[in-house]
């Protein structure tokens, strides 16, 4: 039985596992250090599916209060296409229901069909306007 549940420090192998294998890891931004500060100030700001203490899929949030980002979405290869993507997006976004956040955004590969058309089920509209860029500090 899969639980979502919030990421704990021991899952981080897991969840780099899970990262690495949907092409997410981002070696400076999600070391074990990283993710231990983020809980550290958020605690329910990584989020995890668990079976049998194995966190098989996983979601990280950054809410600042005006706006909300759903980051590093994955699911085990094995467990997919069995609804664990979807109860991660649900308990995500009650969550931030519950802070009051009113809109939350994120970003999707655009050479990722299936991904994009995952989250058009949940509800999700593109945003033509927008490219995702990075710097380095």
């Amino acid at each position: 039985m899969v639980i979502i549940r919030n990421y704990h420090d021991s899952d981080y192998e897991n969840v780099k596992h899970n990262l690495e294998e949907t092409k997410l890891y981002i070696p400076i931004w999600d070391t074990k250090e990283n993710l231990r500060e983020k809980i550290r100030r958020k605690p329910d700001s990584i989020i995890v599916a668990d079976e049998k203490d194995c966190a098989i899929g996983n979601l990280f949030l950054i809410e600042d209060g005006w706006s909300a980002f759903i980051f590093h979405m994955a699911v085990r290869s094995d467990y997919r296409q069995k609804g664990i993507g979807q109860k991660l997006m649900s308990y995500a976004e009650d969550n931030l229901k519950k802070q009051g956040v009113k809109a939350v955004s994120l970003f999707v590969d655009e050479n990722l069909n299936r991904i994009q058309e995952f989250y058009k089920k949940q509800g999700y509209l593109s945003l033509d306007s927008f490219v995702g860029m990075y710097k380095l500090l």
